[in-house]
């Protein structure tokens, strides 16, 4: 065991924990439980595998009583389907983050449930739990999504507008859910879907720096961003 995890664990142990009791169908809405990473059913088809390692780096240099910190801070949070699934409907790049650190057990909050006599992904892409739409934002098929986060296949895109959102050339606002997913759809739409790297990126961020400002951006949510100059 590496020495971060050695310290996670021993300050795991000492700390008041957020959830004793292990997730079950039962658990009550607003509480929380304990479960395995592996545990949690994704809810969208990839992750920016750049912002995830971005995270992963972060992390690292925290020091083990600051993550566990950060691990509660975050609640992850996750809605019960009637089978016991366990929905995870956010943070999806932070918990691939702590599954590439090697952590394999979390404290979840439990923010809803579903009906038993209705199809689970229709309800929750219903409440917005749900993303179906793949990297290119065509319908994407609940079955093809992977049954765990490690199986996630990389949006180079989604890491494209992530990065572009920390800079602030798009915000959150108005209600709008899974924004930086229909951000990277139209980027990649703009720029023709070139090969995204750690060499190209910086060049590429220069051009959807100026793609999401740009007046063909303005049906996006979160346009415009407070980095752009100011629009007419």
């Amino acid at each position: 065991m590496r020495p971060i995890l050695l310290c996670l664990a021993i300050s795991l142990a000492a700390l008041p924990a957020v959830a004793s009791q292990r997730c079950s169908p039962a658990t009550p809405v607003e509480s929380w439980c304990q479960t395995l990473i592996s545990n949690l059913h994704p809810t969208q088809g990839g992750v920016g595998m750049i912002q995830v390692e971005d995270e992963v780096t972060r992390l690292q240099t925290l020091a083990a009583d600051q993550l566990v910190k950060t691990i509660r801070k975050k609640a992850i949070p996750v809605v019960i389907g009637a089978d016991g699934v366990l929905y995870l409907v956010d943070r999806h790049h932070f918990s691939r983050a702590l599954w590439q650190l090697g952590i394999r057990k979390v404290s979840v909050k439990v923010v809803g449930k579903l009906d038993a006599a209705a199809n689970p992904w229709a309800q929750l892409a219903a409440q917005h739990w749900a993303w179906l739409q793949d990297e290119h934002g065509q319908p994407l098929d609940p079955a093809s999504i992977p049954p765990q986060l490690a199986q996630l296949p990389d949006y180079p895109y989604r890491s494209l507008a992530g990065l572009l959102q920390d800079e602030g050339y798009f915000g959150k606002k108005d209600k709008a859910y899974f924004v930086e997913f229909a951000w990277g759809s139209w980027l990649g739409t703009q720029l023709g879907w070139p090969a995204i790297s750690r060499a190209s990126l910086p060049a590429q961020l220069t051009v959807a720096a100026k793609l999401a400002c740009s007046p063909a951006a303005a049906h996006l949510p979160g346009y415009p961003g407070k980095a752009c100059p100011s629009v007419p």
